[in-house]
C-alpha cells in the first residue's frame, strides 16, 4: 500500500487519505485540507462580522475522541449520552438535553410558533378529510364545500346548520347507485339509512305520524 506523509500534520497516511489532482496527490491530507478550509472561511466571518463557533473543528474532534462534547448554549462539556440522538445517527443534536427542553419551551411560547402549529394541523385535517370523501363518495373536499354552499351551509331535510348539527353534514348518497344526493345533518341522515332507500317506506311513515299513530 502507497503511503505519502502529510506537510500539515506530518503524519504518513495512505494515498486514498490525499485528493487526487493532474500531478499526483496533494501534499496535504483531506483532513487537513477540510481544516485549512474551515479555518478560513472563520478567518472571513470574523472580518465581516458574521457569527462563528466557539469551537474550531480540531478541538471538537479532539473532545468527541474522549466522550465529549460542547454545548454552545449553556456552554458546557459534557458526555456524548447527554446529547439527543435519532435512530441511525448518534448525537445528531448541538445542544444538550437540557438546553434542548429549554429552547423547546421558549419556541412554544412564541406567537409565531402557535399560529404555524395551528395552520399545520389545519392543513391535515383538510387533507385527511379529502381523502375519506375521496375513498368513501369519490368526491373531493372542494366539491363538497361547494354542495354545503348551495345549501347555505343548511341540511338538505331540516334545515339544520353544522353549528346546530354540532359536527359536519353527512354526505347522503344511495347505497345502490352510488349517487350523491346532498348533505344531512345526523339525525336526518340516520332517518334515511333506517328507511334503506325505501321511499314508499318514508310514506307510510308520514302517514302514520300525520294520523297520530
Amino acid at each position: 500500500m502507497q503511503t505519502q506523509i502529510c506537510k500539515e500534520c506530518g503524519k504518513e497516511k495512505p494515498l486514498s487519505e490525499f485528493w487526487e489532482t493532474i500531478s499526483g496527490y496533494e501534499k496535504m491530507c483531506k483532513a487537513c485540507r477540510m481544516l485549512r478550509r474551515y479555518e478560513q472561511r472563520l478567518k472571513k466571518r470574523k472580518e465581516n462580522g458574521q457569527r462563528t463557533r466557539t469551537l474550531t473543528t480540531r478541538e471538537v474532534n479532539k473532545l468527541r475522541e474522549n466522550g465529549l462534547r460542547y454545548c454552545p448554549r449553556c456552554k458546557r462539556v459534557l458526555p456524548l449520552e447527554e446529547f439527543s440522538h435519532t435512530k441511525g445517527k448518534k448525537n445528531n443534536s448541538p445542544h444538550c438535553h437540557e438546553c434542548c427542553s429549554d429552547l423547546l419551551l421558549e419556541l412554544r411560547e412564541k406567537e409565531e410558533y402557535k399560529n404555524s402549529h395551528k395552520e399545520y394541523y389545519k392543513q391535515r385535517k383538510e387533507q385527511a378529510k379529502n381523502r375519506n370523501l375521496l375513498i368513501k363518495y369519490g368526491i373531493s373536499l372542494e366539491m363538497y364545500n361547494e354542495m354545503l354552499e348551495k345549501q347555505d351551509g343548511k341540511c338538505a331535510v331540516c334545515g339544520k346548520t353544522t353549528t346546530e348539527n354540532g359536527k359536519c353534514l353527512a354526505v347522503d348518497h344511495d347505497h345502490k347507485t352510488g349517487k350523491i344526493r346532498g348533505l344531512l345533518c345526523n339525525n336526518c341522515n340516520v332517518s334515511v339509512g333506517f328507511l334503506q332507500d325505501n321511499p314508499e317506506l318514508a310514506l307510510v311513515i308520514h302517514e302514520y305520524l300525520k294520523n297520530g299513530g
